[in-house]
């Protein structure tokens, strides 16, 4: 038995005592896919936040939108490049791809459903540019290469697998390479043909000059780090591979990244990323402040002479960290952002909602620090696990989600996938986040606020003249000083009141005396004058083949003209079990509603979900209310 088939031993029967969410999808996993989960491949961030010094108390950031398979899958891993995220699920047999909308990150479904010809699960994934990869139950890595006419379900473009049969656990994507660690505990790095993606073997092999065994793994153009969790004399290491000159080859590691305050069991490597010169892992098993696993994320930076062995440049820990949160239980970077995931943090007693820290590189280089800003799901509760997993691109950052607990009459439900906006930075403050969007609301009327946060991180008090919005369709409230002193912070409420249907952008505007200003923040919302409620439909438990009694939802035109009706239908992985009817004819008239039939007749066993989709003209269309049940 290899010491990594022992670590998994060891983690289930130790975890499943202490961690109350270690739940069933994690089994069956190969040993170097560990019931700690781990951060994606980093992306090179162009837009760098240099300038950030993390404030006494972090604010807590709100989500862009949460991301959900029409399919029920839990999206558990993630990762993002751009306005193009994947994510997959430890329980199902796809990866799921999600384009940013028109509008910006929004509560959603799928773009595409990837999936891999042989049946195959695919779980982890990683994306760069147009091209995700996944690996796969079968032990093979899948790539997925989008199609000219944009993303759409699809089965692979290639199949990846090793020569010596090993069998792949995880897979990390930059450029046109690929890398996967195998169950023996070697890497492998698969370079594109020139030709295009097909399928093929390794065309190098990684391996560590100790014995250690890799784990995670994460590249950034011609870097590898992977992670060692019994590396570093069992108290876990982080291992980088530079491209030779003359390509990629056979090889033991160019360097081995060790804690200088590390311990037995921290598990250092569980999560990694790598951006250009500098590494994140998280050790999500360390000891910080007498409190017991709470987990920290180291970052190295390569010397100027490049890589060699080291220690950590920095260490980086929560301010409200606690026992057994494992911050670190995935990391991920992108330029001067690093994120770690602490699934196992526990607000007001309630056990593993899970938190998402963000840490911003000072101006003088990385330092130990704690958070600049905190994530959290708007939704969240028992049993999230939220930061099971990260990533994190050009500013946005992006968190999975376990299954949810049964908690009373609620129901255990699928995990999901999470976006949320860092920040931009101008010379002397940042605005966190950068950016509002506030989805669909009835004109009229005003949406919730959201806030965003101005810190002044220049050396001098900040001096704001005026804030304001741009059109009548947003509006602010604000308890910023004409003065704000050096590392202050103030706060900018900003509601959304829509006069017209449809797509409405604006912009908050603060002047003052910083050089790059006035700064902006954008800010978009859809305004319509109709609504479906409710906005979901429960089944329950339904035996198959039987038709279950029907259940409605109503469609209210609340404006002073006739909306017209395109159609009505119901759409996803599990259409067929749903059936609709609808008094909705071609338009609802002002003022008026209808109403909307629906029915469940499951076809085999097990979950189902899709969603009733109302296309229309009264603004925001379609009108969606997502229908699930169980086949019993």
């Amino acid at each position: 038995m290899t010491k990594y088939a022992i670590l998994l031993g060891a983690v289930l029967l130790g975890l499943m005592s202490v961690l109350s969410y270690a739940q069933a999808p994690l089994t069956g996993h190969s040993p170097n896919s560990s019931i700690l989960r781990n951060g994606s491949e980093a992306r090179q961030f162009h837009s760098t936040p240099s300038e950030l010094l993390a404030p006494m108390q972090s604010p807590i950031m709100n989500q862009l939108g949460e991301l959900t398979a029409s399919t029920g899958d839990a999206l558990t891993d993630v990762a993002i490049d751009g306005d193009t995220a994947v994510a997959g699920s430890s329980g199902g047999d796809s990866a799921y791809v999600f384009v940013e909308p028109a509008g910006g990150w929004a509560n959603m479904t799928q773009t595409a459903e990837l999936t891999a010809s042989d049946g195959s699960g695919i779980w982890p994934v990683g994306i760069s540019g147009n091209t995700a990869v996944g690996s796969g139950s079968s032990g093979a890595a899948y790539v997925f290469v989008e199609p000219a006419t944009g993303w759409a379900n699809m089965t692979e473009t290639a199949k990846l697998t090793t020569s010596n049969g090993d069998f792949l656990t995880n897979a990390a994507i930059s450029g046109n390479t690929v890398v996967a660690a195998g169950n023996s505990g070697a890497a492998y790095v698969f370079v594109e043909p020139a030709t295009g993606w097909t399928d093929m073997t390794e065309t190098a092999e990684l391996t560590t000059s100790t014995g250690d065994a890799l784990g995670w793994t994460a590249i950034d153009g011609n870097t590898v780090a992977a992670g060692a969790v019994w590396g570093g004399s069992d108290n876990g290491a982080a291992y980088v591979f530079v491209k030779p000159a003359g390509g990629w080859t056979n090889m033991t590691q160019t360097a081995e990244l060790t804690a200088s305050d590390g311990a037995y069991d921290d598990f250092l490597g569980c999560g990694v990323g790598v951006s250009g010169d500098t590494v994140a892992a998280g050790a999500p098993n360390h000891t910080v402040n007498g409190n017991g696993w709470q987990g920290a994320v180291y970052v190295f930076v390569e010397p100027t002479g490049g890589w060699t062995n080291m220690t950590q440049t920095a260490e980086l820990t929560a301010s409200d960290g606690g026992f057994t949160d494992q911050l670190g239980n995935s990391a991920a970077i992108s330029g001067d952002t690093v994120v770690g995931g602490a699934p196992q943090y526990e607000p007001f007693g309630n056990t593993g909602n899970g938190k998402v820290y963000a840490f911003f590189q000072p101006p003088g280089g990385w330092t130990n620090m704690t958070e600049s800003v905190r994530f959290e799901a708007s939704d969240g509760q028992e049993c999230d696990a939220l930061g099971f997993n990260v990533a994190v691109s050009n500013g946005t950052a992006m968190a999975g989600a376990l299954d949810r607990c049964a908690l009373g009459a609620k129901p255990e439900t699928p995990g999901a996938a999470y976006v949320f906006s860092a920040c931009s930075f101008d010379d002397g403050l940042a605005l966190c986040p950068g950016f509002l969007t506030f989805g669909t609301q009835l004109v009229g009327t005003s949406s919730n606020s959201q806030s965003v946060t101005l810190t002044n991180i220049g050396g001098a008090p900040l001096k704001i003249r005026k804030i304001t919005t741009s059109n009548v369709n947003f509006s602010q409230t604000n308890n910023c000083p004409s003065k704000l002193p050096v590392n202050g912070q103030c706060t900018i409420n900003v509601t959304f009141d829509p006069e017209k249907i449809n797509k409405v952008k604006g912009t908050l505007t603060i002047r003052d005396n910083a050089p790059g200003g006035p700064q902006t923040v954008p800010l978009s919302g859809v305004g319509t004058v109709v609504t479906l409620l409710p906005s979901n439909l429960n089944f329950g438990n339904q035996q198959k083949g039987t038709t279950s009694p029907p259940q409605q939802v109503t469609l209210t035109n609340y404006s002073g003209e006739a909306v017209d009706i395109y159609g009505v239908r119901i759409k996803g992985k599990n259409a067929g079990a749903f059936a609709q009817s609808s008094n909705c004819g071609t338009s609802v008239p002002a003022g008026g509603n209808c109403t909307i039939s629906v029915t469940f007749t499951p076809k085999y066993k097990g979950s189902n979900a899709a969603t009733l989709d109302v296309s229309d003209n009264g603004g925001g269309s379609p009108q969606t209310a997502s229908l699930s049940g169980n086949g019993t």
